[in-house]
């Protein structure tokens, strides 16, 4: 993750690059930016090349995917 110091309130936050998540959830660019097309997780474009999220964003975002599932018993 990559720290960016916000300019209003002087609070660092995290942010993640497509390539970190890529990494972290173990699935490829395509899979991720079909979650990104659909604005399922909020993200921030610097430039025409640079998409970052922030990592609260993100984890808001993996909270909503928790599945609670009873375990199997055979």
């Amino acid at each position: 993750h990559i720290p960016i110091m916000s300019s209003t309130d002087n609070k660092i936050e995290s942010f993640y690059s497509i390539k970190d998540l890529t990494e972290l959830l173990s699935v490829n660019r395509r899979s991720l930016w079909n979650i990104i097309i659909k604005s399922e997780i909020p993200y921030y474009r610097f430039g025409k090349r640079i998409i970052r999220i922030k990592k609260c964003d993100f984890d808001n975002w993996l909270q909503t995917k928790k599945v609670n599932e009873e375990p199997i018993n055979d």
